[in-house]
């Protein structure tokens, strides 16, 4: 786990199949990261034991887990099932999308406002929250993620991105 531009990386880096074709078809961790997306029971294990490591410090004691939406209304894709093999108690719908935005790794705009105007966040006074996310591109959802949480009462918010895309300046 390092953390860079105050984002936690769990992981690695993610290449798009998309975007990066030759290196997504020869990178483990691009492939886990799919296995994952499909839900797959033991790369949901593996991602959870990884992420309890890091949430098992003392220093975390008291935090919450809340989940970045995918990009449909209501739906938390694998994040969800991670959050609830996790160590520290998840605040299920602490952010809840409610309306269906494009898919950011299709080209879905990633400004901070789309996530803004399409997510409300649950009431979370006084909480401390670490903010999971499966691959951060640009930051913007987890930066989107933690405004709308402070804006619904958290006292800190910890964004946690399992991987990281190209953009993400590393």
């Amino acid at each position: 786990m390092f953390k860079y531009n105050g984002v936690y990386i769990a992981g690695g880096r993610y290449y798009s199949a998309r975007k990066e074709s030759e290196l997504h078809n020869s990178s483990i961790f691009s492939k886990f990261i799919l296995d994952l997306k499909s839900k797959d029971k033991t790369a949901i294990q593996i991602t959870s034991k990884i992420l309890n490591n890091f949430l098992s410090n003392k220093e975390l004691k008291g935090y919450y887990v809340a989940v970045m939406p995918s990009h449909t209304s209501e739906n938390y894709g694998c994040l969800s099932e991670i959050a609830e093999n996790l160590c520290l108690p998840y605040l299920k719908n602490a952010l809840i999308r409610v309306k269906t935005i494009d898919k950011l790794q299709n080209g879905g705009d990633r400004r901070n406002s789309v996530h803004l105007k399409t997510i409300e966040p649950f009431k979370v006074s006084n909480k401390k929250i670490i903010l999971l996310d499966d691959i951060t591109t640009s930051g913007g959802s987890l930066q989107a993620g933690g405004r709308l949480l402070y804006s619904a009462g958290a006292v800190s918010v910890i964004p946690v991105s399992i991987g990281y895309a190209k953009q993400f300046k590393i």
